[in-house]
């Protein structure tokens, strides 16, 4: 059998690392050298080191740190997708958070996995994942767009909630990043939104960073405005904090 890319395809899932802790590889090769479905087919610890080492690998699944010393795995993920549409992605995270939702979906990855769950969680998402299966729940998925496109939306006189200050007034997204970020989420590659807009696919690349540096930010903003206001809303004069029950 043969992959798309006209390699031998290996009866067993081949599987490529990116991730710049030497830790996360020990383990990884570990857990997978230990599975007989499995194995690792290739590692690289930056986003460049990826995509010139990953095409001689013809892995079946891409496993991406989403944050990395020259860049971040979106990008390597839309990259993938652009150039090589049969390669499954994976984002590896540390945080179990809509941020990490978040960039699945902007990486048109399958999901995401948490560095610190079990051997076995990650053994079986790695084989459904590469079976065509998303891990990402379709639920969960359409509320985070729904209310992504909400904040990206809002106007920022009827926001009800504050703006950041003056040095984060960057982070609201333009008109032209509004449009990418709506065809990113619909799917599409890196090369079909630079197609579609007549922009050069480089330039497409490095919007869709910009666009989820702003979109975290806003999203951080909106949390921290939250818990700010749930403390002041249980607060009691002179006694502390309500912990009642309503």
């Amino acid at each position: 059998m043969v992959d798309n890319a006209g390699a031998p395809r290996s009866p067993r899932i081949g599987v490529f690392v990116l991730d710049d802790h030497t830790f996360v590889h020990l383990g990884l090769a570990g857990l997978l050298g230990a599975t007989p479905d499995l194995e690792i087919v290739g590692e690289a610890s930056t986003a460049a080191e990826a995509l010139r080492l990953l095409p001689g690998a013809h892995p079946q699944l891409a496993l991406l740190d989403i944050g990395l010393p020259d860049g971040n795995g979106i990008d390597v993920g839309r990259e993938i997708r652009s150039r090589y549409p049969h390669i499954t992605c994976l984002m590896l995270t540390s945080h179990d958070d809509e941020e990490a939702h978040l960039a699945a979906v902007m990486a048109g990855a399958a999901g995401y996995l948490i560095k610190q769950i079990q051997g076995p969680t990650i053994v079986e998402s790695i084989r459904r994942a590469a079976a065509g299966e998303s891990l990402l729940d379709p639920v969960a998925t359409g509320q985070l767009l729904d209310r992504l496109r909400g904040i990206v939306r809002t106007n920022p006189a009827d926001a009800s909630w504050p703006q950041p200050r003056t040095e984060n007034q960057g982070s609201r997204l333009s008109e032209r990043e509004q449009e990418i970020l709506d065809l990113a989420i619909a799917g599409r590659t890196n090369r079909e939104i630079a197609a579609q807009l007549s922009i050069a696919e480089d330039s497409i690349t490095k919007q869709v960073s910009v666009i989820f540096t702003k979109l975290a930010l806003e999203r951080r903003v909106q949390a921290a405005v939250r818990a700010h206001r749930s403390r002041s809303s249980s607060y009691q004069p002179g006694g502390g904090v309500d912990t009642a029950v309503g």
